[in-house]
C-alpha cells in the first residue's frame, strides 16, 4: 500500500503545520515545559519576566459586524462569469453607483468617519482663529483672527521622512498578507487532492473477491465518511468556535456513531483524531500487499 501510505502522511505533516501533533492529549502549560537556550536561561523564565497582555475579549458586535457576516458569500477565486464581468467596460458607472452598498466603506466606516471629523474640526478652527480663502482665491480674516487663540499646525518634516518607510511598510503588509492566503488556499488545496486521492484508490484496490458486496459497501462507505470527518475537522479547527461548533457537533453527531464522535469531541487535536480514524479505516480494508 505505498500510495496510501504515502497520503497519509502527506496528510499527517499538513496537519502537523496547522498546530502541532498532539492528538489524545492535553497541551501542556507552558509553566510544565522549560526549554534551556544557549544562554542557560531557560525560554520558560524568560517568558514568566515578560507580562503578556491578556486576550482581546470578542463581543456579540464584533461577531457580527459586516465583515464578519460577509466572510460566508465571499468566493476565493474568480468564475468565468466574474472576469466577464470585470472587464465590462460599464464597471465604472456600476461602482459608482454601489458606494453606498460599498462593503469596504461598511467595514471602514468608523475610521472614515473619525478621519473626516477630524479633518473639518481643523480646518474649520484654523479658518475661525486663522486665515481662510474663498472660491476666488482671495484671502480673508477669520472671525476670530486677532484672538490670543492659535492655530492648529503641524510640521511637514515628520510626514516627509516617514512617508518612503510607510509605503513600503503598507505594501509589505498587503504583499505579506496575499501571501499567506495564497498560501493557506494551496494547503487547503492539497489536503482535498488527498483524500480524493485516499476515496479513489480505496475504491481502485478494494479486493472485492475476498468479501462479500455488502461487507465492501459498507467498508468503501465509511473510508469515504472517515475521509469527510477528516476535512470536516480540519475546517472546524481553522474557524471560530462561536462560528462552527454548533453544526459541527450536529453534523458528526448525525453521520458518524456517538462513540466516535464523541471522541474527537474531547480530542485536544481533532483532524488528528480523525486521521486516526482514517488510518484504521484504511488498515481494515481487504487490499493485497503488493498494492
Amino acid at each position: 500500500m505505498p500510495n496510501f501510505r504515502s497520503a497519509i502522511l502527506a496528510i499527517t505533516l499538513a496537519v502537523s503545520h496547522v498546530r502541532g501533533t498532539h492528538a489524545f492529549v492535553s497541551f501542556p502549560s507552558r509553566d510544565n515545559v522549560a526549554i534551556v537556550g544557549s544562554t542557560g536561561v531557560s525560554s520558560t523564565a524568560r517568558f514568566m519576566k515578560t507580562k503578556q497582555p491578556p486576550p482581546a475579549a470578542i463581543t456579540e458586535s464584533d461577531k457580527y459586524t459586516y465583515g464578519e457576516v460577509s466572510r460566508a458569500y465571499r468566493r476565493t477565486v474568480y468564475t468565468h462569469d466574474d472576469w466577464v464581468k470585470h472587464r465590462s467596460p460599464n464597471r465604472f458607472i456600476r461602482n459608482l453607483s454601489s458606494i453606498t452598498s460599498s462593503g469596504v466603506y461598511k467595514n471602514l466606516a468608523k475610521e472614515v468617519i473619525a478621519t473626516t471629523a477630524v479633518a473639518t474640526f481643523v480646518v474649520s478652527w484654523n479658518c475661525i482663529f486663522g486665515e481662510y480663502q474663498d472660491f476666488a482665491s482671495v484671502t480673508h480674516n477669520g472671525p476670530l483672527h486677532d484672538s490670543l487663540i492659535p492655530i492648529l499646525t503641524l510640521p511637514l518634516a515628520p510626514f516627509t521622512l516617514a512617508s518612503p518607510s510607510l509605503g513600503l511598510l503598507l505594501t509589505f503588509r498587503a504583499n505579506t498578507s496575499y501571501t499567506r492566503w495564497d498560501e493557506a488556499r494551496k494547503n487547503w488545496g492539497m489536503n482535498i487532492n488527498h483524500t480524493r486521492d485516499l476515496v479513489r484508490l480505496g475504491n481502485a484496490y478494494y479486493d472485492r473477491s475476498a468479501v462479500t458486496p455488502e461487507r465492501a459497501e459498507d467498508d468503501l462507505k465509511r473510508l469515504a465518511l472517515c475521509t469527510w470527518c477528516f476535512v470536516r475537522c480540519m475546517k472546524r479547527h481553522l474557524s471560530p468556535a462561536w462560528e462552527d461548533e454548533e453544526d459541527f457537533r450536529k453534523e458528526l453527531l448525525e453521520k458518524l456513531p456517538k462513540e466516535q464522535a464523541e471522541a474527537i469531541f474531547a480530542a485536544a487535536h481533532r483532524p488528528n483524531r480523525a486521521l486516526q480514524d482514517l488510518s484504521v479505516a484504511i488498515e481494515n480494508l481487504p487490499i493485497h500487499f503488493i498494492r
